[in-house]
């Protein structure tokens, strides 16, 4: 079976490049890059994307080594039968690692074609990085970089007003756009840039405020042989997904309609007046969700989304709390979330997705926050009492991480100082639950617990991890379903 690359490929045309991408994991090119993919086929696009790699670590080699070139296989289930859309996405030009080649990072910016920015570097990718201390020298942090490219752009143009970008993040957390935006400032205004620096990022730059919606269980690396054999080659930076995608974008003016034909190839793309309420539905319902089942399938020995969502007591667990902590405080949008929740579970019901669990743990701690805790808050606050199936989550979040650090069986994958934090918590008080749940949750400075009531969700996190500890946590599970 050949492998995947231009040579074997019919169609090599090459874009020019109009996008730059920071990031290049399964979500963003199952989505964005899929995206561009069939505007430039369908509706004349023409767009080609650099693709710049965000952090030290990892690398894109299985990209690379095939032309850049990578397929997506993605399926959804009509009348009981699944149905496939196989695609070669080639509009991948080039990658570039700013850590390796500084130089070419910044000529990017140079290239008068580029109009679109798209970015997907986790929940904790936007955020401000105090050692970025040197505008000369490569920035820690995404929107560091992000500054460094858009401040090169603006000298090499001379601040030229059509030398601007539209922006888009898709990074899942609250108002995207605007932190992000934010931070390039804060940048901007730490480093002595141009007071004109500014005037033009302002005024010639777009940040969008955006929310994504599509399942990518990523590469296949349990049956890959299957997907092999589907799409006639092999491809080592193949992503597999579902068909269904939703972005929603704040764009009051329709700024961004003007320049993606999206309406042309019948992309589920909607321009809203205000993101908000639709960006907490489907962080509280799929992403909620999601997360709660990492916590609890994981140490249930579950691997996949559709074997959590089919098991029969975690399955019932995970569709209770969505309605009895989640949907009721959704208030006029009640019906809304319950017709959301509904289509989601179908979602996660797709067995050819293979959806491993431990794909969604990436950065718990940072997701947690609002994805788990928003609901609990909102809850609280409407009903003045601590929701049971939340903390109960809450409790097996501290119970997977403390599992995994003692045993070294499992990887954490979150941020270096949170495993350092709950490292040493656990060393310190090995046999205080309580005053691990206390310090971690004002030392870690992610997380926002309801104040009134804090005491009493500490201690209710506590008492049920001493009960998963003693009992196992499926046992516990079974309690909520007798109760």
């Amino acid at each position: 079976m050949q492998k995947l690359n231009r040579r074997i490929f019919s169609d090599s045309t090459i874009y020019p490049s109009r996008i730059i991408q920071f990031g290049g994991g399964n979500f963003i090119r199952g989505f964005c890059d899929w995206m561009v993919q069939v505007l430039n086929e369908d509706a004349g696009f023409n767009s080609g994307v650099i693709l710049i790699k965000p952090t030290k670590s990892g690398h894109y080699d299985n990209l690379a080594i095939q032309d850049n070139l990578f397929s997506s296989v993605l399926s959804e289930t009509r009348d009981g039968r699944i149905f496939y859309d196989k695609k070669i996405i080639t509009c991948i030009n080039e990658i570039i690692n700013p850590y390796e080649n500084w130089k070419a990072f910044l000529d990017s910016a140079k290239i008068p074609d580029i109009r679109f920015i798209f970015s997907n570097t986790t929940e904790a990718g936007i955020r401000y990085d105090d050692s970025d201390n040197d505008p000369e020298t490569i920035a820690n942090s995404f929107p560091g970089k992000l500054t460094q490219w858009l401040f090169k752009r603006y000298e090499a143009f001379g601040g030229s007003q059509d030398k601007g970008c539209l922006i888009l993040p898709t990074e899942l957390i609250e108002n995207n756009g605007e932190e992000l935006e934010s931070l390039v400032i804060k940048y901007s205004q730490r480093w002595d840039l141009d007071d004109g620096f500014r005037d033009w990022i302002n005024q010639s730059n777009h940040f969008f405020k955006t929310m994504v919606d599509r399942i990518i269980s990523g590469y296949p690396k349990n049956n890959q042989d299957y997907y092999w054999e589907k799409i006639g080659y092999q491809d080592e930076a193949l992503v597999v997904g579902e068909f269904y995608h939703n972005w929603i974008i704040e764009d009051r003016n329709n700024i961004l309609e003007k320049e993606m034909p999206y309406k042309i190839v019948g992309f589920n793309i909607n321009s809203v007046d205000d993101l908000g309420p639709y960006r907490a539905m489907k962080v509280k319902l799929l992403n909620g969700a999601h997360t709660a089942m990492f916590i609890l399938g994981t140490q249930m020995g579950l691997k996949t989304v559709a074997e959590a969502i089919k098991h029969p007591i975690l399955g019932d667990f995970i569709k209770n709390l969505i309605q009895d902590e989640v949907i009721v405080t959704s208030g006029s949008l009640n019906e809304l979330y319950k017709k959301f929740a509904k289509e989601t579970f179908l979602r996660f019901d797709n067995i050819e997705m293979n959806h491993l669990l431990e794909s969604i743990g990436l950065n718990t701690t940072s997701k947690i926050n609002y994805r788990l805790l928003s609901s609990m808050n909102d809850y609280i606050r409407l009903y003045e009492k601590i929701p049971e199936m939340l903390t109960f989550v809450m409790a097996a979040f501290f119970q997977n991480y403390s599992i995994r650090i003692k045993t070294n069986e499992f990887k954490i994958n979150d941020a270096t100082e949170i495993i350092g934090l709950f490292k040493n918590l656990i060393q310190t008080y090995p046999n205080d639950k309580i005053r691990v749940i206390e310090k971690f949750i004002h030392d870690c400075e992610q997380w926002e617990i309801n104040v009134t009531h804090k005491d009493q969700v500490i201690n209710q996190i506590a008492h049920y991890w001493q009960s998963i500890d003693s009992e196992g946590i499926e046992s516990c599970i079974i309690k909520f379903q007798t109760e």
